[in-house]
């Protein structure tokens, strides 16, 4: 017998071509799955930015830049997560009120991977209290948020 769909020959007693997937009368299809593995669904690379509580700034957010793009907001003591695309990156992140800012950190986003961040003030309480914060931010050119990658 042959196929009516390829004209390949079916051999044997055989419900489908086993060339083209058809059945002998070409009318029927072979189920999509059959004999085929599931495929595994890659889920898009995410990123967490959990940003330390502090007094400093305490009312406002920080900003969460990707190259150079905001995708986001993260409140004072939060944490959020973030959908990216894959490859190499670069973050930063910036109160939304003033230059403060992070310097910029470099990662890779891979599919089905989730990369941690945490941020927070490089000056506590006292810093705040005496002007210390106000200081450094003009002095270091607004760079006095710390960002790190604290793994995946």
């Amino acid at each position: 017998m042959f196929c009516s769909n390829c004209g390949k020959e079916i051999v044997g007693n055989e419900n489908f071509c086993p060339n083209c997937g058809k059945s002998p009368s070409g009318n029927t299809d072979l189920p999509a799955n059959q004999g085929v593995p599931p495929m595994a669904s890659a889920e898009p690379p995410r990123i967490e930015i959990h940003r330390k509580s502090a007094w400093y700034g305490i009312l406002n957010d920080f900003k969460v830049y990707v190259d150079g793009s905001e995708i986001g907001r993260v409140g004072n003591g939060k944490a959020k997560t973030f959908t990216v695309t894959p490859g190499e990156h670069k973050l930063k992140v910036k109160i939304t009120w003033w230059w403060d800012h992070s310097p910029e950190v470099a990662f890779t986003a891979a599919n089905n991977t989730l990369s941690k961040f945490q941020c927070r003030f490089t000056f506590g309480l006292l810093g705040t209290l005496f002007g210390w914060g106000g200081l450094k931010s003009l002095f270091t050119g607004g760079n006095v948020i710390r960002l790190e990658n604290v793994g995946n």
